[in-house]
């Protein structure tokens, strides 16, 4: 499948540096040249945001940073917390239309962010980078079981529309949307799911399960009695709600195990997915379940009192930084997220190479699962 190109974006001549970065073919491979880009990109779209946005202005004079002055590398950059959005309007004023996502998060606090047409641009050419990059895009027709509501009867579910957008990796023949209302909530229908996977085993399909694993491995379960083949071509992507589930804790080597026993998906076609709403990228998992930072991002693993970078192996705050989002100046972004390096990687990316260890607790994404598991019924 030959990557597209995102035509005609709005700010592509005013950002020009950022739209040569996200151009840049092998994603995965670095150089002092696609370092300088980098660092040209970030000082883009930061002008972009001290231009237009009083906020953000007002906090980089109060920290005494110029952005002349003082950014040569991306560590350069004053991180915002990713939970400072849920207190503070630091939305970027311009004369455009823009739409929103929302979600309740966690505790019922609500939170929305805004998004521009150039800001989905960015996010759709990255996406589509990183699953062309693993080998994950097709043209070749699947089936889908996704653990998920109908985005189409769910507007405001931030999951649906999420698990949706990863469908557009391959097109889809046949598919079946799981998660039904129920009671005021959502109940997971494990029968409509498990007819679909056994009606395309026994033809032969290839089949793509995506959902929060802890629901796809409730739905493995109930194949342990009677496993069936799908075939080797098959997919299971999870994206989030690993820590947070009805049955407590759910390794990662446990998950693959139980997929493989159910449905004969080898362990390098269970990959997960790392993101959230504030931050433009969604990290996918390499065959060795290692996730690494593109060209287009950079991610830090720091001490979350001094900000400094901690060693290889030991464990930190993620602080990630890319030049996604127009609409809010998160283009370095401090997390509650714990993670650490992992270099080096066994699948021989050079690029840098991180592990989610806990999901902290102030994502937006990490908030989008959450809901989902609270409104289950059943």
């Amino acid at each position: 499948m030959k990557r597209r190109r995102a035509a005609n974006p709005p700010l592509r001549d005013a950002h020009p540096d950022t739209w040569a970065l996200l151009g840049l073919e092998s994603i995965y491979e670095l150089s002092p040249e696609r370092d300088a880009l980098f660092v040209s990109a970030l000082r883009e779209i930061t002008r972009w945001h001290l231009d237009r946005n009083p906020v953000y202005r007002d906090y980089c004079r109060a920290l005494s940073f110029d952005l002349e002055r003082d950014l040569h590398h991306p560590e350069d950059l004053p991180p915002l917390s990713a939970d400072v959005f849920k207190s503070y309007d630091l939305t970027t004023l311009r004369q455009v239309d823009y739409f929103t996502v929302s979600s309740s998060g966690t505790g019922g606090r609500r939170t929305t962010i805004p998004l521009d047409l150039e800001t989905v641009m960015r996010m759709w050419a990255m996406g589509e980078a990183s699953f062309e990059e693993e080998g994950l895009a097709t043209e070749v027709p699947v089936d889908y079981v996704v653990l998920a509501p109908d985005p189409a009867l769910s507007p405001d579910h931030g999951n649906a529309h999420f698990f949706a957008a990863l469908m557009e990796a391959a097109p889809a023949r046949e598919t079946v949307f799981a998660l039904v209302p129920d009671a005021g909530g959502l109940r997971l229908d494990t029968e409509a799911a498990g007819r679909k996977i056994e009606r395309s085993a026994a033809a032969g399909r290839v089949v793509r399960i995506i959902g929060l694993p802890s629901l796809i491995a409730r739905l493995a379960e109930t194949f342990e009695s009677g496993p069936v083949r799908l075939d080797l071509e098959s997919l299971v992507l999870t994206g989030g709600g690993w820590k947070k589930k009805t049955r407590g804790a759910l390794p990662k080597e446990s998950f693959r195990a139980l997929v493989g026993r159910a449905w004969g998906v080898p362990s390098h076609r269970v990959r997960d997915l790392y993101g959230m709403t504030e931050h433009a990228v969604h990290y996918v998992e390499c065959r060795e379940h290692r996730f690494h930072a593109p060209v287009y991002s950079r991610v830090r693993v720091v001490d979350p009192l001094s900000g400094a970078v901690v060693e290889n192996g030991r464990e930190g705050v993620l602080h990630l930084l890319n030049p996604g989002f127009t609409t809010l100046p998160f283009q370095s972004l401090r997390t509650a997220d714990v993670g650490r390096g992992a270099d080096p990687c066994p699948c021989g990316r050079r690029a840098p190479a991180f592990e989610v260890v806990g999901r902290g607790g102030t994502s937006l994404y990490r908030g989008c699962a959450a809901t989902t598991l609270e409104r289950l019924t059943s």
